[in-house]
């Protein structure tokens, strides 16, 4: 587990070590399978703590959703990872990049590694300091239900603090994520920050705007008082 000591305090030359070798994915896939592992707990703590908050008749349903959403928390690490890898490697090619593939996706797989340090404080954070909702939902269920929840979770510091540590690490893994376009596709630093760039923007722009927009448009209801 050398590589483990490397890729943590040394991952800008462990990435490039491993473009230039055979592509292997036994490093990536353990940092998938650990950011998964974490995700998955955290998504079943979370759900758990909220079914507390609904009537006995309802927990069992809730409680459902639990498992559901913890598998769903690990497939998404390796959906993730493709996803990631296919654009990230488009944009790349459009830059004027010939890379391998394959490479690609052992390389992103490892820029995935800061990700493990969000995944572990999600975990933590879920489990010591997700807050109560039992005084939130009461026996009327209603769509205003969901509102009083979002405000509640939205107060939390712990929360807050973690979806800044979150974005933080997410820089850092297209950082990484960079370094591996560039000595997989042999780009110039600029034309490999681009690659990068330009789908982390289209992100942060779906996030904030598009699918809120979305959600307006299609929900036949709003959560509002």
């Amino acid at each position: 587990m050398v590589w483990v000591i490397d890729l943590l305090f040394h991952p800008v030359g462990f990435i490039k070590r491993k473009a230039e070798s055979e592509p292997s994915f036994k490093e990536p896939l353990t940092v998938i399978l650990i950011i998964g592992f974490f995700n998955a707990v955290a998504a079943y703590i979370s759900v758990a703590k909220i079914a507390k908050a609904f009537p006995p008749e309802l927990k069992i349903f809730v409680s459902v959703g639990g498992y559901i959403g913890g598998f769903g928390a690990f497939i998404m690490a390796f959906f993730s990872w493709v996803l990631v890898t296919a654009v990230f490697h488009l944009f790349a090619c459009l830059m004027g990049g010939r890379g391998s593939f394959s490479k690609m996706f052992e390389l992103t797989g490892l820029s995935f590694y800061p990700m493990i340090f969000s995944s572990m404080a999600g975990l933590i954070v879920m489990y010591f300091f997700f807050p109560g909702l039992q005084g939130v939902i009461q026996q009327n269920l209603t769509p205003f239900m969901y509102n009083q929840m979002q405000r509640v979770i939205q107060r939390s510091t712990p929360l807050t603090l973690h979806r800044v540590f979150n974005r933080f690490m997410m820089f850092s893994m297209v950082a990484l994520s960079g370094v591996s376009v560039r000595v997989n596709h042999d780009l110039s630093r600029s034309k490999a920050a681009l690659s990068v760039l330009i789908p982390l923007i289209i992100y942060f722009a779906s996030t904030l705007w598009l699918i809120p927009y979305l959600v307006k448009q299609f929900v036949p209801f709003r959560f509002t008082q």
